[in-house]
């Protein structure tokens, strides 16, 4: 069912969201409790957005640069 050109995109489940993020459904429910991921209620149970998902994933992305050697350190050495 589409409204106003958006799709409904399907609320995930923890157990989705535990395997898209390879953890297991007990770490979910924790981040849950910790405020760490935001969720919604049906009922008694407990649903994510993918959006949300998302989010977090790409706020947990870093970059890694490479450390170039301390000249101090290497001159110490010697």
């Amino acid at each position: 069912m589409e409204q106003q050109g958006t799709q409904r995109r399907r609320l995930l489940t923890v157990e989705d969201v535990a395997d898209w993020l390879c953890v297991s459904p007990k770490t979910i429910r924790s981040w849950v409790f910790q405020g760490q991921i935001d969720f919604v209620r049906v009922g008694r149970n407990l649903r994510f957005r993918p959006d949300t998902v998302e989010q977090m994933i790409a706020a947990g992305e870093h970059s890694r640069r490479r450390r170039r050697a301390n000249p101090r350190a290497l001159t110490a050495a010697d």
